[in-house]
């Protein structure tokens, strides 16, 4: 069963601290600028954001290096928050900065939260937001939610906003939050199913999972790697025949220069061969041209010019010239004919030589052609083993894409199921979503005589949240558009047995508003507050308040206002130190 909150008091353990006690309705925390503060006074450092940041800190808020607070860190100040549970149970959540849970007193067994009667009860953070989520708002317990839910500590920032990066946007709390977490938290505020929300993050992580890859891109590369993998395995049957077939000889290498050898041996013998085969056509040649003729007739021109010439040195007869030329010819044939068979019996010789060689390197070449070397089966077995890799490596590739193939249809048959029954459910839920919405619209024609639009999209992606405000881009419209959706949640959950019957914000929200906006805003939050037992707590420094405009939509300001805080010294601000 739910339980809903309101804001009685706020307290701390130091006495220059200043209370604050809440009311329904209107609770306005003002800051002034003293007539006797100087220039360099701020009304900055007075405590209007700390005092928000003690509420949310008492409702597990952290405290970031940008807040007042943070100076309060290492000190021994502590925080005590009292709250009206389901309008007659109060509760008083105590925390301090030495601890990281907090310190729970008041209704503790009507609230089941102590069976005996012990006055106090610590928690620590997570299970103390978990208690808010679950009793206030209704939220899985922690057990049962997944990691997109919602959490108490998000829905909370849509009812107390105080940070400056709260009021960017009015589906969003804080800076940079994420996708799943604005659509989540805003399906269940506005009363849609927020299951849907995570079903659709968890579709989108699965599809994360698969790459980015589009399927087109999938089937090309797929193709390309079954035709690469059909080459590798035709590749590698012929590897593993050979390896079968593989005859491993020890002495290869030795076999293998000694024909090598061998094959050296056999070219120089051709070469001499050859040497000799050119001597022997030479000589033979010279063999055929030696003449037996007579020649005595040149040989007795020959003299009687010699004679004419040389008259007393000619002694000789030619008888004697004639036999000593046959002589040398003789011997010069008988030369020719023995340097012809020496070489015919070398060729036959070396002929011989060669063939032998021949069959020997014969022999070898025989043993190398079916036998291999170890070190050449090692390299066979490491191309093998490596193109076996490759090929397993490309088939868990082929299997992957498969299954990326396989998984981006279903996740793709997934999100067309999905989208179909998030239109459903928004169908389903429109009634009820159609107050607020309308409502929404309601406050921008208060305001400003036009429309505005609360726009909630089933899209094909799930759910989407938008604002169409007049003059778009417009900064102080953009602020009332945050204030709007944040009434609108106040109120709807006011209708509920369980949530929160406070809103509230800082004077941030109408930044760039006009005054009489300003005023129509405060005037529409009053009264909504006060219709409903409710609670709005706005901080904002005095000079930014339009009194006048106040005055006339009959605002009584002076009742509304719960606390007053002054720049002149330390002492008027709300801890009664400067930070």
């Amino acid at each position: 069963m739910g339980i809903f909150l309101k804001l009685v008091r706020l307290t701390a353990n130091k006495p220059s601290f200043k209370t604050a006690t809440f009311r329904d309705g209107l609770n306005m925390v003002i800051a002034h600028r003293s007539a006797k503060s100087t220039n360099t006074d701020s009304r900055n450092g007075v405590g209007k954001s700390s005092l928000l940041q003690a509420i949310d800190y008492c409702f597990g808020g952290s405290v970031k290096p940008k807040d007042s607070l943070n100076k309060l860190k290492d000190s021994d100040w502590e925080f005590s928050l009292t709250v009206l549970v389901d309008g007659k149970h109060e509760l008083t959540i105590q925390r301090g900065f030495q601890v990281s849970g907090v310190s729970l007193s008041g209704a503790l067994k009507e609230l089941r939260l102590r069976d005996d009667d012990e006055p106090n009860l610590y928690m620590g953070l997570r299970a103390w937001t978990d208690w808010l989520g679950s009793r206030v708002f209704g939220l899985d317990s922690s057990l049962e939610r997944s990691e997109y839910s919602p959490t108490f500590r998000r829905v909370f920032g849509h009812f107390l906003r105080f940070r400056d990066d709260a009021y960017i946007d009015p589906f969003e709390t804080f800076a940079k939050q994420r996708a799943y977490q604005r659509e989540v938290d805003n399906s269940f505020l506005l009363g849609l199913n927020s299951r849907l929300g995570e079903a659709w993050q968890e579709l989108r992580d699965r599809n994360s999972s698969y790459g980015k890859v589009q399927m087109d891109e999938v089937a090309e590369r797929l193709g390309e790697l079954e035709s690469r993998r059909a080459s590798a395995e035709v590749q590698l049957a012929q590897l593993e025949r050979q390896l079968r077939d593989f005859r491993v000889l020890p002495e290869y290498r030795a076999i293998e220069h000694n024909a090598n050898k061998l094959t050296a041996e056999m070219q120089r013998l051709a070469n001499a061969m050859l040497i000799d085969a050119e001597l022997l056509a030479l000589y033979q040649s010279r063999l055929a041209s030696e003449s037996d003729e007579d020649d005595s007739l040149n040989l007795k021109a020959l003299y009687e010019e010699a004679g004419v010439l040389f008259p007393h040195a000619v002694q000789k007869s030619l008888d004697q010239v004639r036999a000593f030329r046959a002589e040398v010819a003789s011997n010069r044939k008988e030369y020719l004919a023995t340097e012809i068979r020496r070489i015919e019996a070398s060729k036959r010789e070396l002929e011989s030589t060669l063939s032998h060689l021949d069959e020997k390197r014969q022999a070898e070449m025989s043993i190398l052609r079916t036998h291999r070397a170890l070190d050449d089966f090692v390299e066979l077995q490491r191309k093998s083993g490596a193109l076996s890799g490759a090929l397993k490596s490309m088939s868990a590739k082929v299997d992957e894409l498969r299954e990326v193939r396989k998984g981006k249809s279903a996740v793709k048959a997934a999100e067309l199921e999905l989208a179909s029954r998030t239109q459903e459910d928004f169908e389903q839920r429109l009634g009820r979503l159609a107050s607020t919405i309308a409502r929404f619209n309601e406050i921008f024609l208060s305001l400003y005589k036009e429309e505005a639009d609360l726009v909630v999209d089933p899209s094909a992606s799930g759910y989407r949240f938008k604002v169409s405000i007049p003059r778009q881009g417009s900064h102080g419209l953009g602020k009332v558009s945050i204030f709007a959706y944040d009434l609108c949640l106040s109120e709807r959950w006011s209708q509920a047995d369980s949530g929160i019957r406070f809103l509230a914000h800082d004077s941030i929200v109408f930044d760039g508003v006009d005054e009489r906006q300003t005023a129509g805003s405060i005037n529409l939050a009053t009264k909504s507050a006060e219709q409903r037992g409710a609670q709005y707590l706005l901080t904002i420094n005095s000079d930014d308040i339009p009194f006048k405009d106040l005055e006339e939509l009959d605002v009584d300001t002076k009742s509304s206002t719960i606390l007053e805080l002054f720049d002149d010294s330390s002492e008027g601000g709300l801890l009664g130190i400067r930070l």
